[in-house]
């Protein structure tokens, strides 16, 4: 019951940080993902690029479904 919760309230908040509704937030999120590199050594940023260059088929495909979404929601 719990896992389910943090699985929904996990989505909303991902979901809200892709729109411009947490916009102010991405410096924070840049310095999130530094301290991460850091302290850590997951750099977010770094794989993110990696999966766009190591698939780039699916990585078009994502950003035209990301665009289709963007223009339904105007």
């Amino acid at each position: 019951m719990i896992s389910i919760l943090v699985a929904v309230f996990r989505a909303i908040i991902i979901k809200l940080l892709t729109t411009s509704v947490f916009s102010f937030l991405h410096p924070s999120l840049l310095k999130l993902d530094k301290w991460c590199e850091d302290k850590l050594g997951i750099d977010i940023v770094k794989q993110d690029k990696k999966f766009h260059e190591k698939y780039p088929l699916v990585s078009q495909r994502l950003e035209e479904i990301e665009r289709r979404l963007k223009i339904k929601q105007k």
